[in-house]
């Protein structure tokens, strides 16, 4: 049966750590369970939910000063968040232990887990970079 996190909504299709700790917003012991949800819809709930608490996060650290910037500093923080996502040591998670500049730890399942968080983390930013300048572009139209 799937669970969602009460704090945050974040879902998951089963008990695959209902009851400990949300991957998404941290909240401790946070799962109930809900109706299941099929298909495309709920992945891109779940990653736009992800944005969504990434995107509140910098907001409380960094205003809206997306909003007011030059354009051309939105196009080049969407590039360089491309580069630092293409830079991630075994992206494709194709890697082994031996993979440079990758931490060295015991096991594999270790690397594919940091692996698959940290390419989340930054495919998140590329998308909350990308909705801004969609913005910032849809703000213009017309006009």
């Amino acid at each position: 049966m799937p669970f969602a996190c009460k704090v945050c909504g974040y879902y998951l299709d089963k008990d695959e750590g209902a009851g400990y700790i949300c991957p998404n917003c941290r909240a401790l012991g946070s799962f109930e369970r809900v109706e299941l949800k099929k298909g495309f819809n709920t992945l891109f709930e779940k990653a736009l939910e992800t944005c969504k608490t990434t995107y509140e996060k910098h907001r409380a650290e960094k205003g809206d000063s997306w909003q007011t910037c030059d354009y051309d500093v939105l196009v080049k923080k969407f590039l360089e968040e491309i580069e630092e996502w293409r830079q991630i040591p075994g992206n494709d998670l194709r890697f082994t232990r031996r993979t440079p500049n990758f931490p060295l730890v015991q096991s594999k399942a270790w690397h594919v887990d940091f692996a698959q968080r940290y390419n989340i983390e930054e495919l998140v930013d590329i998308v909350n970079v990308a909705l801004m300048l969609i913005e910032r572009l849809s703000n213009n139209v017309g006009k």
